[in-house]
């Protein structure tokens, strides 16, 4: 069953990939990490009314990782470039802060950006889609 939070996470994922050489954004919190990386890791959500409706805000974390030399520049840029496509992908930027995170091992130094979405109404299940729901019924 599709649902919106998955939707969510790879629509992120999309916007983000294209920052870093491939194979260094990771939809999921990688195994192990090849600096520089960015990951998106858990959400969380909450139910909200707006204009009197409901709906469902999904929050992100996204880590961008460096450990290169000049970690603090490869970091502001990511910075702001992570800012500017999760912008244009319809998530609001809610803060970053810089930490370092432990990627096996090694510290190194870290960006989370805190990000969020409304991705429903009232549900976040996604419908059957009807054709495959055709589809299956004609062979049962």
């Amino acid at each position: 069953m599709a649902d919106r939070i998955s939707d969510s996470r790879t629509k992120l994922f999309d916007a983000l990939t294209p920052l870093l050489p491939p194979g260094r954004v990771s939809k999921y919190v990688p195994k192990s990490v090849v600096s520089p990386t960015i990951w998106v890791e858990r959400h969380s959500w909450a139910a909200t009314r707006e204009q009197g409706a409901q709906v469902v805000i999904v929050s992100w974390r996204i880590v961008a990782a460096s450990d290169a030399d000049d970690d603090q520049a490869k970091l502001d840029e990511l910075s702001a470039q992570i800012f500017d496509v999760v912008t244009r992908a319809h998530f609001r930027p809610l803060f970053a802060d810089f930490t370092v995170v432990d990627v096996g091992g090694a510290s190194t130094s870290a960006l989370v950006v805190t990000v969020e979405q409304t991705v429903a109404a009232t549900t976040l299940c996604l419908p059957p889609d009807p054709i495959k729901k055709e589809l299956v019924t004609a062979y049962v």
